[in-house]
């Protein structure tokens, strides 16, 4: 299986983040999460879709306990947080939150994140490059912006997708 994988360059990538993910120790970090969200986009675009959902059940499990999903908790954390490092833990969490959404549609299955528990505000409408500029407030794009599309994802998109979709599906009987 492992040579299957390493046909691509994605593949390549996935192995070398397993092979990290196996090594680490210590305290969860924002990059663990990140690591594991992106093999879950992965496992989904290779059809694996079991493996995609016990890799995401690990990570928002990580995500709860760095207490992304609170904007309390995310701009107490460490002490002073730089904009670069609020602007993530927010664009993490609204990632996970989106992508827990659609594995649990897909599914069938539970979500993980519950609304009641999320305060946490939406990622600001900025570029990266503006995030890595020496500005302490960067000015919000003008135009379009890389963080549009998954916005509008968390904001309606997933906010939106009744619950009833299933009920064809359930067996009342």
């Amino acid at each position: 299986m492992i040579m299957i994988l390493l046909t691509s360059r994605s593949g390549v990538y996935f192995a070398a983040a397993e092979q990290r993910i196996a090594e680490e120790t210590g305290p969860v970090r924002l990059e663990s999460v990140q690591a594991r969200l992106a093999q879950c986009i992965y496992l989904l675009g290779s059809s694996r879709i079991n493996k995609a959902w016990y890799t995401f059940g690990t990570a928002s499990q990580m995500a709860l306990a760095l207490g992304i999903h609170r904007k309390k908790f995310s701009q107490s954390f460490g002490g002073s947080s730089s904009l670069v490092e609020v602007e993530m833990r927010k664009r993490v969490f609204w990632s996970a939150y989106t992508l827990d959404k659609y594995l649990s549609i897909i599914l069938g299955r539970p979500r993980v994140f519950r609304d009641e528990d999320i305060d946490q505000h939406f990622p600001e409408r900025l570029n990266d490059a503006d995030l890595a500029s020496d500005s302490s407030k960067p000015k919000a794009a003008q135009s379009q912006c890389v963080s549009d599309g998954p916005v509008f994802h968390a904001k309606y998109v997933t906010r939106y997708v009744p619950a009833f979709i299933f009920l064809p599906f359930l067996d009342v009987t």
